[in-house]
Formats: structure tokens, sequence, C-alpha cells
């Protein structure tokens, strides 16, 4: 058993304690609250093709307009050589 003197003793260690690693914390919360307000706008882009994958321009207009995006097409008249083995 504890005596009483001795208990508030620890209790009010404990609470000193906390109170540091909570006055500590706060510049670590405040650089997260940060972060995530900056990145409340951002979306994720899906994936539209990947090896043995890939989606239909339909499909993908589609899944883009599902993230509040807007798609545009545009052609590639002159395509690089370095993606001769890709699918068209």
């Amino acid at each position: 058993m504890v005596k009483i003197k001795e208990a508030v003793k620890i209790a009010t260690s404990m609470a000193t304690i906390v109170g540091t690693v909570v006055t500590a914390a706060q510049p670590a919360k405040e650089a997260l609250d940060e972060r995530n307000e900056k990145r409340k706008d951002y979306v994720e882009i899906p994936t539209f093709y990947g090896k043995d994958f890939s989606v239909s321009l339909d499909k993908a207009q589609v899944m883009l307009e599902k993230i509040g995006l807007v798609s545009v097409s545009a052609e590639i008249t002159k395509p690089s050589m370095k993606y001769k083995d890709e699918k068209n």
C-alpha cells in the first residue's frame, strides 16, 4: 500500500510529465494540421494503365469525373519510339 502523501506526490509527478509531453507534442500536431490543411483539396488519381492492365478511354473519363476532374483527350501525332512496344 502507498501512503496518501506518496500517492499525491506520484500523481503530481505524473501530471507534470504528461503536461511536458503534451507541450512537446504541440509543434508536431501543428505541423500535421498544417500539412493536412494543405492536402484537403488533393485527389488521388486512379491508375489507368499498368502491366497487363489498361482502361478504355471512356472508362478513364468516367473515373476522372467521379473524383471531380474534367478529362480532355488529345491525339499524339508523333509518338516517341520509347513507347513502341506499348499498346495503342
